[in-house]
């Protein structure tokens, strides 16, 4: 009976590698971007000059069409991750493959009116891959989210009540957008298949219902839930009243005129300040001795800690919710700030002690009261984790020992003294799941100084070597940190920062990101698979139970020439700058199970 077997081989040749080869035109320069734009912003980009350089508009101008195919090659490249990563290494040449890329647009009036919908509002938030990956998947936050397509006519119909009802549900639930046309991996694999398609996450529950604001609010409202208290003169005598929280206190009182807090706004107000404070409301009219007691001077008080029902309150000046809340979060204790010892000792019982609660810091350069006050909901978000701040300009060297040279920025310090950054959004909803997430993970970042000894240990290590300004290596890293945790016994996971450690990264080589690159006794593997979770896995697994024979001359003479005549074998002749050559290497991986 005839074998097969499928095997690597690479041929070591004297040949340039086109590592970076540039046209006369740069992509970015094109769209008047800069190489760390986002998915937003090279839409954006690219509408503006649409409008401005669009064929219809340039009617007697010979080069128009020429000029704006240019215009759209770029933005369709750059618009796309794998294409964009393969323009960031080779350049054009990298991308003869893709040479009708952008070949085609539309008409100025469907840039004017269809493209980017909600790319201007800022209530609502355009989700790419790696947002929904890192912000919406697993999260606890309530999420409404819009899955359309800008050619679809029933998307752009609903897209004023969209917009109202993100303005209206501001701070209760969060809204989102995604562009199917731009994001339509995502789409699928969240099993999209009309448009718009409205869905609840973390539930997962499509709205099937009218599409009018009113309806979607109710909607939207019965997936969250919060306690509000309803004062009335016989509970307020009985109530036995929690005071390690503070109070907020609704009043409708005659001197009002009506001019309060309806139920449903206090119901909102007590979603938007979910933990933070225990919210309570009473109509003066209908239940006069308890306003009686309380002797209000506002219609909405605010009460520290162990202060209620005592008069020591403070008068919040607005009816706005958004508002209240921002007065309210100014009058919560700020994060507690760590010491240079302080830190140390925290560092050393982490290192220490396996059942330590993992802590929180934020690096600034100077504490400043009159920001970040949305951080302060922090501590009743993670009431399981520790949190503190640090102010990098007490203690330069600790900060400069940790590579932070941008502030601020968030770290998480895990067990075994191991510690990651934190890269998205700096709103509190945000922070909050990354810590939740991956404080247990064990990824970490890694420095100059655990080189060379992590590529030779022997337990073996991935590690992506990163920029988080580039798109494509944002896209990757949450799939990454679920991989670390799947396969924490077999392998370690680790980050490198090339933005801080430019001269180790060239010293290893790299000259695009992101790459990955998995150590295995010394030896290095490059992951050229999709950037998703299974790929690093199959990856993984792949390296550490080889289907596939690497050949060296030695090995090609024995194997091959001198084969069996009943053994067939097939080979992959390979560079490894190769770009199309990478892209096979998976799939010949998997090709060698079969």
């Amino acid at each position: 009976m005839n074998t097969m077997h499928i095997i690597y081989v690479l041929i070591s040749c004297s040949i340039f590698l086109p590592s970076y080869i540039y046209s006369n035109e740069d992509f970015y320069q094109l769209l008047g971007i800069t190489k760390s734009a986002t998915q937003r912003d090279i839409r954006r980009a690219f509408k503006r000059l649409a409008l401005e350089k669009h064929p219809d508009k340039r009617t007697g101008d010979s080069d128009a069409h020429a000029e704006f195919l240019r215009i759209n090659r770029a933005y369709e490249i750059l618009r796309d991750d794998e294409l964009r990563k393969k323009y960031d290494t080779y350049g054009e040449e990298g991308l003869k493959e893709d040479f009708n890329r952008g070949n085609q647009y539309q008409s100025w009036n469907f840039y004017q009116h269809n493209f980017g919908i909600y790319d201007e509002d800022p209530e609502i938030i355009t989700l790419s891959r790696a947002d929904f990956l890192q912000s919406v998947d697993g999260a606890q936050d309530t999420w409404f989210i819009n899955f359309y397509s800008p050619q679809c006519s029933h998307c752009h119909d609903l897209a004023p009540v969209w917009r109202e009802i993100s303005k209206l549900l501001e701070g209760v639930i969060r809204i989102g957008a995604i562009n199917c046309q731009d994001e339509w991996m995502m789409c699928n694999e969240q099993g999209i298949q009309a448009y718009p398609t409205l869905r609840i996450y973390p539930k997962r529950d499509t709205y099937q219902g009218p599409r009018e604001k009113d309806a979607l609010i109710r909607y939207a409202m019965s997936f969250v839930s919060a306690n509000v208290i309803k004062f009335d003169d016989q509970m307020f005598k009985s109530l036995k009243f929690d005071k390690n929280k503070p109070w907020l206190v609704s009043f409708c009182r005659e001197v009002d005129e009506g001019d309060c807090l309806d139920d449903d706004q206090v119901y909102k107000l007590a979603i938007m300040l979910n933990n933070l404070v225990q919210v309570a409301s009473v109509n003066c009219h209908v239940d006069p001795d308890v306003c009686n007691q309380l002797q209000p001077q506002s219609s909405i008080l605010y009460y520290p800690p162990e202060e209620f029902p005592s008069h020591n309150s403070y008068k919040i000046t607005s009816l706005n919710l958004k508002d209240i809340v921002s007065q309210i979060l100014a009058l919560l204790p700020d994060l507690s700030l760590i010491t240079k010892d302080q830190f140390n000792k925290l560092i050393d019982h982490l290192k220490q002690n396996t059942v330590a609660k993992p802590w929180l810091i934020h690096f600034v350069e100077q504490t400043n009261d009159d920001k970040d006050h949305d951080l302060r909901k922090l501590p009743s978000m993670l009431i399981d984790y520790n949190i503190g701040r640090f102010d990098c300009s007490s203690s330069p060297n600790t900060c400069t020992d940790l590579y932070i040279f941008k502030k601020p920025a968030f770290i998480l310090f895990k067990r075994d003294g191991h510690y990651e950054f934190y890269y998205g959004r700096h709103t509190s909803n945000d922070i909050a799941g990354f810590v939740r997430d991956n404080a247990f993970s064990p990824l970490r970042t890694l420095i100059p100084s655990d080189f060379p000894s992590v590529t030779t240990d022997s337990k073996p290590f991935i590690i992506d070597f990163f920029s988080p300004f580039c798109p494509p290596c944002m896209h990757l890293l949450p799939e990454f940190r679920k991989a670390s945790k799947r396969l924490d016994d077999k392998i370690n996971f680790g980050t490198v920062d090339c933005t801080i450690h430019q001269q180790l990264c060239q010293q290893t080589g790299i000259n695009s990101y992101p790459t990955t690159i998995m150590y295995n006794q010394s030896v290095q593997h490059y992951f050229n698979g999709q950037h998703q979770e299974q790929a690093i896995i199959n990856f993984i697994d792949d390296i550490l139970h080889p289907t596939v024979i690497t050949l060296d001359n030695d090995l090609y003479i024995k194997l091959i020439e001198n084969k069996n005549s009943n053994d067939m074998w097939l080979i992959d002749f390979f560079m490894p700058w190769c770009y199309p050559c990478q892209q096979l290497s998976s799939e010949w991986r998997t090709l060698s199970k079969v």
